[in-house]
């Protein structure tokens, strides 16, 4: 090994993994901070999470997906497609490219509108791995992994 420096901190690049502890699987500790994107009344910071994904796929999945207040149906529709099968009144996911699924969730913490949040759902690798009824793409049976790519975290 050989030191190039010293008396100065550490610049950590990859993202470092481990158990998120909370049931979603694993999660990055540190992730590059790659850009923001205004979704659901505030502004989030995008963090590519791992491995296989870098700031510009982070960015270029989360400004279709989640730029924005709101999805329109068409946006980026040879890329991004509307999972009704994986939605509901609580939430809305997206499958990008086949591959990585994002979705936004609401929380209602004491039961009221008044004190309805939503927030960015980390970007998880997705499968398409049943078919649909011919026509009906937005029910297919999707799979999706443990592990986040693309995380994001509200700017205060």
């Amino acid at each position: 090994m050989e030191s190039t420096g010293t008396g100065g901190g550490a610049g950590v690049e990859d993202p470092q993994i481990t158990s998120a502890g909370d049931g979603f699987g694993w999660a990055a500790v540190h992730a590059p901070l790659c850009g923001t994107v205004s979704a659901v009344d505030r502004e989030w910071e995008v963090r590519a999470g791992g491995w296989e994904v870098d700031c510009d796929y982070a960015m270029e999945v989360s400004e279709p997906v989640h730029g924005g207040e709101g999805l329109p149906e068409d946006a980026a529709p040879e890329r991004v497609r509307f999972l009704a099968g994986y939605s509901g009144s609580g939430g809305a996911t997206r499958l990008v490219d086949d591959t990585v699924a994002c979705a936004v969730f609401r929380r209602d913490p004491d039961g009221t509108i008044e004190s309805r949040t939503w927030f960015l759902s980390p970007c998880q690798p997705s499968a398409v791995v049943g078919e649909a009824e011919p026509g009906d793409v937005a029910f297919e049976e999707v799979e999706f992994e443990p592990r986040t790519l693309i995380d994001y975290h509200a700017v205060t």
